[in-house]
């Protein structure tokens, strides 16, 4: 029962198979089929071509433009399809296999008339090769094994006993590669059979030339079937590829032209997964790269994966009539750093160590600003940092600190001009 099921179910499957590519087939452009894309070498070196939409009309385009972007011009995906379409290296092992076969029916019809010469002398039996040949072949063709069937056929593996004993030839081996025929015949062993090496030379020749023609048929067969199976699953599937994943470092450290890129597989992804056409992703694409020039779209607006290689998304809404703007961002709250160093520097401040701390820094800036040939602000600060030593404080915080402390001593000083002469 469960074997029925699995057949119904794998039936099912091929007829919507064949159902889906038919109707891709009609819509698809014959030049550049859409399974010649998913052949195994071209998606191993380009990865799988985002333009395989034939409801798309941009996309049969953009097919094209897709292979000249590529290194290479697309010159892999040519050799490729050129070679499975034009099987003309299939013709040319055709050939020398037909060839081969006629060179092994000379040499063997040259052989039995050796043996019947031979014979004639001896009184021994005379072969007639085609006599021979039709004796198989309607063996083979019977429907039924009667006596005088059967009396043919012991005549005739008699025969071929006689061709083995006297020229070491194994006439079954030359039946199958000749006529195709495969008959239930063991030679006699024999010691002195010499076996004769020219023909296991040419049969061995032979089967190795039709193995590699049968392999090579295979192989265009399963890499098209293949390819057309995943294509089938792309259609089911609504084409909805994902990103291809690279470049797997800091989105700083990418170059101008491979961010491009990645905001280019984002918007064709995007387009894709929201059933939009390929004009979409170009606009898309097009308003992110000017929002990006304007600065109006910051770093931390696109959101980068660098374990993945991918964006997997960009701050921007798609508005009713298929237009894009900026999504609004929450408020930025920017804390001060004076504030926090303010609020650190009270702490600091309020122990009594703190207390002389604060004491001998205001001694050391007026100390600074009287006996100073110039009451320069920065110079005054800086002189008092070099002078004061405490890890109490950083060097920003106790900057913040004369900065605003200045102002006040200055004034005392000039208020009171007799007391600090």
């Amino acid at each position: 029962m469960a074997s029925d099921s699995s057949k119904l179910n794998l039936k099912n499957k091929l007829e919507e198979q064949v159902a889906n590519l038919d109707d891709y087939t009609n819509l698809d452009d014959p030049e550049y089929p859409g399974w010649t894309f998913l052949l195994n070498e071209v998606v191993k070196n380009y990865g799988i071509c985002p333009f395989l939409n034939v409801h798309d009309t941009d996309c049969r385009i953009r097919r094209i433009e897709w292979l000249k972007e590529q290194k290479d011009k697309g010159e892999i995906y040519f050799n490729t399809v050129r070679q499975l379409s034009d099987q003309r290296w299939l013709t040319d092992i055709e050939t020398e296999l037909e060839n081969l076969r006629e060179e092994i029916r000379v040499y063997i019809r040259g052989i039995i008339e050796s043996i019947n010469g031979t014979s004639s002398l001896t009184s021994q039996i005379v072969i007639d090769h085609d006599e021979l040949i039709d004796g198989i072949r309607l063996r083979k063709e019977a429907k039924s094994q009667n006596k005088k069937v059967k009396e043919a056929w012991n005549q005739t593996l008699r025969t071929l006993d006689y061709i083995m004993i006297q020229r070491g030839i194994d006439f079954a081996k030359y039946i199958f590669i000749v006529y195709g025929y495969v008959i239930r015949y063991k030679p006699p062993s024999t010691p002195n059979v010499k076996v004769d090496t020219h023909f296991e030379t040419l049969y061995d020749r032979y089967t190795s030339l039709s193995a590699k023609l049968n392999s090579s048929r295979q192989l265009v067969e399963k890499q098209k079937e293949e390819a057309e199976a995943q294509l089938s699953a792309l259609i089911k599937d609504n084409f909805q590829l994902k990103q291809v994943r690279r470049y797997h470092k800091k989105w700083s450290a990418l170059t101008p032209e491979k961010k491009e890129e990645r905001i280019k597989s984002y918007c064709d992804w995007y387009a894709r997964q929201n059933n939009k056409p390929v004009a979409f992703a170009d606009a898309m694409k097009t308003f992110i790269m000017e929002k990006i020039e304007t600065k109006e779209l910051r770093v931390t607006d696109i959101k980068w994966e660098i374990k993945l290689g991918i964006i997997t998304s960009v701050s921007i809404v798609v508005t009713e009539e298929g237009g894009f703007e900026l999504a609004k961002r929450a408020p930025r709250i920017l804390k001060s750093p004076r504030k926090n160093a303010k609020k650190k520097r009270e702490e600091v401040f309020q122990n009594q160590v703190g207390h002389r701390l604060q004491q001998r820094v205001n001694r050391l800036l007026l100390f600074e600003m009287l006996k100073g040939q110039t009451l320069k602000k920065e110079l005054v600060i800086d002189a008092v940092i070099q002078n004061l030593h405490t890890r109490m404080l950083t060097t920003a915080q106790l900057s913040d600190y004369l900065s605003s402390k200045y102002d006040d001593v200055l004034d005392v000083i000039k208020n009171n001009p007799i007391a600090f002469q």
